[in-house]
């Protein structure tokens, strides 16, 4: 990981994280913005979300996250670009589920390529 908000790497975000509750309370936002609370959705249960236009709730209070499905699905495998768009906020902000999942007990874990990061400041 590199620079981030002048802390230097990840044992100084850490540390600004456990020391800091403005810090602290960022990032508890960020973890919970990235977790959709109640059923553990697939990837292909995602897919199914984006063609019917839901979003995804999520476990901060009030936010949601929309979903979006490229064209690109191949009719071999039915895996295509799946996008994740915070709602309300800028495109700028999206990232893209690569594909299918990884089974953890009762959960399903997505791979994503980044961090979702909700409005902090709203």
């Amino acid at each position: 990981m590199g620079q981030m908000d002048g802390l230097g790497d990840y044992e100084g975000i850490l540390a600004a994280v456990q020391n800091n509750t403005m810090y602290a309370a960022g990032f508890r936002k960020i973890l919970q913005y990235n977790v959709h609370p109640g059923e553990a959705l697939t990837y292909f249960q995602l897919q199914d979300r984006a063609r019917q236009g839901l979003d995804l709730t999520t476990a901060l209070e009030g936010q949601v996250i929309g979903t979006q499905l490229g064209e690109d699905v191949s009719a071999a495998t039915g895996v295509g670009t799946l996008t994740l768009i915070p709602a309300g906020q800028e495109i700028g902000n999206v990232t893209v589920v690569f594909g299918p999942d990884v089974f953890a007990g009762n959960a399903s874990i997505i791979t994503i390529d980044k961090v979702l990061l909700p409005n902090l400041f709203g």
